[in-house]
């Protein structure tokens, strides 16, 4: 949902006369902790996928644990941007996953009606090997249920899935930061503009 919304932003602020060059200018402190815990999740996800050592061994046994640095880096980046009124939505429905994720054993629960729904048979199957780091199938000892992937999109959407009401915020605060700083010099060119003609007349 997070690419998606990112478009959508981008195409919604162009049509209400934005500027997508000022993406270019969004400031964003500790964006390194974003980029750490990025890279650390998916370079374990990666290696563990493609190798057969004593380190992928490593990364399954211990992958709970390096979640939860990835959630503590997440956090102290979130934190740092709370007076953002974009990034703060996204703070809010990442609490949502972190809350299902560290509860149910540092893997999201996901509803198999909902992947049935979706028509993501392979996925179930995938699932129930518990091979997925990231994922498990729910169940009914599932702690904080309605934070976890529950929510379908099927076909017709060309990308069917299922998502979390967390996912829904995030995609919320991308769309509400991406309109912000597209539209950021608008309002003060109306302004600007106005003013230019008063003093014309």
């Amino acid at each position: 949902m997070f690419v998606e919304s990112l478009i959508l932003s981008t195409i919604v602020g162009k049509i209400r006369g934005g500027k997508i060059k000022n993406i270019g200018s969004l400031k964003i402190k500790g964006w390194y902790l974003f980029l750490l815990g990025f890279l650390l999740e998916y370079s374990s996800i990666y290696i563990e996928k493609l190798t057969d050592n004593k380190l992928s061994f490593f990364i399954r046994e211990y992958f709970s644990y390096i979640q939860f640095l990835v959630i503590i880096l997440f956090i102290l980046g979130f934190i740092l941007n709370l007076r953002n009124k974009g990034i703060l939505i996204m703070f809010i429905g990442s609490l949502f996953n972190f809350i299902a994720i560290l509860l149910n054993d540092g893997k999201m629960p996901v509803s198999m009606e909902a992947l049935k729904y979706s028509s993501l048979i392979k996925d179930i199957d995938m699932l129930k090997t518990g091979i997925t780091l990231t994922h498990q199938i729910a169940t009914n000892s599932t702690r904080f249920y309605f934070f976890t992937d529950i929510l379908p999109i099927p076909a017709p959407y060309p990308l069917p899935k299922v998502i979390s009401v967390g996912d829904i915020i995030i995609a919320l605060g991308v769309f509400i930061l991406i309109q912000k700083i597209m539209l950021s010099g608008k309002r003060k060119d109306s302004i600007l503009d106005f003013t230019y003609g008063i003093c014309k007349l």
